[in-house]
């Protein structure tokens, strides 16, 4: 992802800071969070909660130690979001970048559908090389 040929890190970062900064909000949750996603672009003087979710254990646990200094404002889950028994808390802004290639647009729209009373603002991102095609190799791409 850190690639200096696919700039994927770089670019996220880049798009999680404008998401934050184009919608008010004090609670966030990223979907994905991977290993932060852009979560050092959280102002903690403004975002009172910041809710990280992904499936990956290892990922979260990276998340854990690298943003230890968020404290308490920092809850992170390790989940399956396109299981139909997952909810979200309550949130001004969901950030869900490379995450529908992951879990497909049906699964996607109907995370949000049933969570829909719980989020104010969705904010998501799709990243495609314009030459090769998608960056995340995904089922879904056909679609996309």
């Amino acid at each position: 992802m850190k690639s200096d040929s696919v700039f994927q890190l770089q670019t996220l970062n880049l798009i999680t800071k404008e998401q934050l900064e184009s919608y008010t909000h004090e609670i966030v949750g990223i979907l994905g969070v991977a290993g932060g996603n852009g979560i050092d672009q959280i102002d903690l003087h403004t975002t009172k909660k910041i809710y990280g979710f992904d499936i990956n254990k290892e990922y979260l646990n990276t998340v854990q130690n690298r943003y230890s200094y968020m404290g308490q404002a920092l809850e992170l889950e390790q989940c399956d979001i396109s299981e139909s028994t997952f909810g979200l808390p309550r949130t001004d802004l969901l950030i869900a970048n490379l995450i529908i290639e992951y879990v497909g647009q049906t699964e996607f729209v109907s995370l949000i559908d049933r969570n829909r009373n719980q989020i104010r603002v969705v904010s998501c991102t799709i990243q495609k090389n314009q030459e090769k095609g998608f960056v995340s190799q995904s089922n879904y791409t056909i679609s996309l």
